[in-house]
């Protein structure tokens, strides 16, 4: 899987999804070796056949599951720099609030350069964030469309928009006039407000898709705790039943042999 992180809250991030990707699939795995544990208690081509559907549905809800997941480690790289990129629009906010008119021309230009270094770091943030060697913050990826399943699928809106400061209504950072320092403001306050829209849109999105992979595992789990219970019993039957034709022979060889005893009386009578 081919990520570029931005810092280490984006590593910290896909790290810990990455850790998720590999439950999941490591529970599924376990479940299919449940079914394939079981396969030594069927006794008919009926719990056969039951098993291979119930096998398909394992597989089905596994690929449900993992393009689920991959979806939320996408949406948390994303949410990641979106909050990178929040964080250096407060810095900018910050720096305007701590302008005064008492300030010399060198104060000035020294959080000038603050502000200007912040807006490059917003706008390298979206060049380069990716995801599997796909841009992702740089709108090439707006408006996509995830398939969970035959059924289900989610499309997104602003999460995957052009996060450069220029998409987010920043025109321009100069702060050389009050004029244009409280103009950047307002475009900052605005810009702040779009970046926690679209936070809230992936969070929503990581929902949908976590709830969708919690799903998954039980009707998952669900079908390998009935199908092992449906093994068991037909082990079970095949027992009980093994166990009566024994005795059921059993008893008709000491029937028989009753039957001869109490005849060979008679023969020896009518021989005489």
């Amino acid at each position: 899987m081919g990520i570029e992180f931005n810092s280490d809250i984006n590593s910290a991030a896909v790290s810990n999804n990455m850790f998720r990707t590999e439950k999941v699939s490591s529970l599924f795995d376990k479940l299919s070796n449940s079914l394939k544990i079981s396969d030594e208690k069927d006794y008919s081509t009926e719990v056969d056949v039951s098993k291979s559907e119930e096998r398909s549905k394992l597989k089905d809800y596994e690929n449900s599951s993992e393009r689920a997941q991959s979806a939320v480690n996408e949406l948390s790289v994303a949410n990641s720099a979106l909050g990178e990129i929040r964080d250096n629009l407060f810095s900018v906010k910050n720096l305007l609030k701590s302008i005064s008119d008492e300030e010399d021309d060198d104060q000035r230009k020294e959080k000038q350069k603050e502000i200007d270094k912040n807006i490059e770091d917003i706008d390298r943030i979206a060049r380069e964030t990716s995801f599997e060697d796909r841009k992702i913050l740089d709108g090439s990826q707006e408006g996509k469309s995830y398939e969970v399943d035959s059924s289900t699928s989610y499309q997104t809106e602003k999460a995957y928009k052009d996060a450069s400061s220029s998409s987010l209504g920043i025109t321009s950072s100069d702060i050389s006039t009050s004029e244009n320092a409280e103009e950047l403001s307002r475009q900052t306050d605005e810009a702040i407000e779009e970046v926690e829209a679209r936070n809230a849109e992936i969070s929503e999105a990581e929902e949908f898709f976590t709830k969708s992979i919690n799903k998954n595992e039980v009707a998952a789990q669900n079908i390998v705790s009935a199908q092992s219970y449906t093994s068991s019993m037909s082990y079970d039957t095949a027992k009980i039943l093994s166990e009566q034709v024994q005795e059921d022979i059993v008893g008709s060889s000491v029937s028989s042999l009753d039957v001869q005893a109490n005849q060979s009386p008679n023969i020896a009578i009518d021989l005489l």
